[in-house]
């Protein structure tokens, strides 16, 4: 029957095993993120997390790391911003080594 599809048993298999409440859910927890990131676009993952949690209640059954690639999949994750380290001084006697 695959063969008249023109598709492979593989991928008949793994269509029939996918969770679509899940999928709505991850939509819906997705919505809701975009909400909060419009009113607060740089809370934390950590507290959305959080925040997801005490909203959702029993539903919400993610957890943190795939939250995490969740965000990070949908482009939600914040990006680092990482200072740039300081290896010389223009001072020739820098504070930290006056008398």
């Amino acid at each position: 029957m695959c063969e008249q599809f023109g598709v492979s048993r593989q991928s008949y298999y793994q269509h029939r095993d996918v969770d679509f409440a899940k999928l709505a859910f991850k939509g819906f927890v997705l919505e809701y993120i975009r909400e909060i990131r419009a009113k607060a676009p740089r809370i934390g993952c950590q507290k959305l997390f959080e925040m997801c949690k005490s909203y959702f209640k029993d539903k919400f059954t993610m957890g943190r790391d795939a939250f995490y690639s969740l965000l990070r999949e949908s482009g939600l994750m914040l990006r680092i911003k990482r200072r740039k380290a300081r290896t010389t001084y223009a001072d020739p006697y820098p504070p930290f080594t006056r008398i």
